[in-house]
């Protein structure tokens, strides 16, 4: 029976994948915004646990004190193959995250306390983003802010994909970066992988255009890989791994490697719904963050 049924599975799945190749990409691109934003508008409640491992490079001892030069030279030096950092420090974080369609909230694991505050003022210091449960995926495929090209076919990960560009200027952006000073909305560019047999997301990658000066930051880029997690007897998209850096005008950068476990739905005993209507956390949907906060004196 296998040898007989060998061939013919071989055959479907060199059919399917010919039909896939001969449809229209931005046709199938339509199928795949249609998926995602249907992943997104049925999501139940739920929590999850974010692990963050954080680290802060400065150059090596003889680029310290060297004029930093522009950005465009600080991002070409950065990916020379000699280029050398040091580890200035490093940290872990865990957090537990409760999201729904209103926002995210956080608070230390286990804790149970979500606070009316932001991430950033949670943390107190260093590195920290929000918006990879849905603000990311909500702003780019359903939201009408990005415009779209198609990249070609390719393998990521032994899987067959179809990968698309993406820009969303920054007067339909909201992507936000700061300090404890200040902020300022960004525009992005990016890239994402689906696969072609089924057009689930697999990997989205965010980069950021030029930064005003008063950021004092190059650029940031964001990775991060999707999965299917079953909840409520069914299967929705979410993130399990974020990965992001920011080259910073001082040559120093700062990495975040996030990894997203433990997610399942509440039935609302365990959080009040009430704090799903904060102010504070409203407008997730159009707007998420990068900070980067100087410790407090």
């Amino acid at each position: 029976m296998l040898i007989e049924m060998g061939p013919r599975v071989v055959w479907l799945y060199l059919l399917s994948l010919t039909c896939s190749a001969q449809q229209d990409p931005m046709q199938l691109l339509i199928q795949i915004r249609h998926k995602v934003a249907d992943s997104i508008s049925h999501l139940p409640r739920y929590l999850c646990t974010e692990t963050v491992d954080r680290k802060s490079l400065d150059p090596e001892l003889s680029a310290r004190g060297r004029k930093a030069g522009s950005c465009a030279e600080i991002l070409a030096a950065a990916e020379r193959p000699n280029a050398k950092m040091l580890l200035f420090s490093s940290d872990r974080l865990r957090l537990d995250v409760a999201i729904a369609t209103d926002g995210e909230m956080y608070s230390w694991v286990g804790g149970g306390q979500f606070e009316d505050q932001s991430l950033g003022d949670l943390v107190k210091q260093g590195a920290t983003s929000t918006g990879a449960f849905g603000s990311y995926l909500q702003a780019i495929f359903v939201a009408e802010a990005a415009n779209f090209g198609f990249k070609g076919e390719g393998d990521w990960n032994g899987r067959h994909v179809l990968n698309y560009t993406f820009r969303v200027p920054v007067e339909r952006s909201g992507y936000q970066v700061g300090n404890r000073a200040i902020s300022r909305l960004i525009g992005y560019s990016g890239s994402f992988a689906t696969d072609a047999a089924t057009l689930d997301l697999l990997r989205l990658e965010l980069h950021t255009d030029a930064m005003p000066a008063e950021l004092e930051m190059c650029a940031a880029e964001t990775t991060l890989d999707y999965t299917q997690v079953r909840m409520s007897n069914l299967d929705f998209l979410l993130p399990a791994e974020a990965n992001m850096r920011i080259v910073n005008t001082d040559i120093s950068e700062s990495r975040n490697r996030t990894v997203f476990t433990g997610c399942h739905q509440f039935l609302g005993e365990s959080i009040p719904p009430s704090c799903f209507n904060l102010e504070s956390i409203l407008r997730s949907s159009q707007l998420w963050s990068i900070r980067i906060l100087s410790p407090t004196v």
